[in-house]
């Protein structure tokens, strides 16, 4: 903001731009605050979002492994389970 304000003063004392067209400059730069501000908002929103799926998806992928994880342990033990149980049946 500093430096806005450094070039506007140079632009106006190089120029002697006059009191209206100064105030055409400082209403063009609340404009572009103000475009810069909403630009802001939907990139946080945006970003929000994002991290929001990504939450989703290591949620998902969590318990997808931990489904897994119980899946082969039960697979596992069914093998176990039949090989001791056809090994004492012979």
């Amino acid at each position: 903001m500093i430096d806005v304000t450094r070039k506007l003063a140079r632009r106006i004392s190089i120029s002697g731009t006059s009191t209206q067209s100064l105030e055409d400059l400082i209403d063009e730069l609340k404009m572009n605050v103000f475009r810069l501000e909403q630009y802001t908002e939907n990139q946080a929103c945006l970003l929000k979002r994002a991290e929001e799926e990504i939450l989703e998806w290591e949620s998902w992928n969590r318990w997808v492994s931990a489904k897994h994880k119980v899946d082969v342990g039960i697979i596992a033990h069914d093998l176990v389970y039949q090989d001791c149980h056809m090994s004492t049946t012979r």
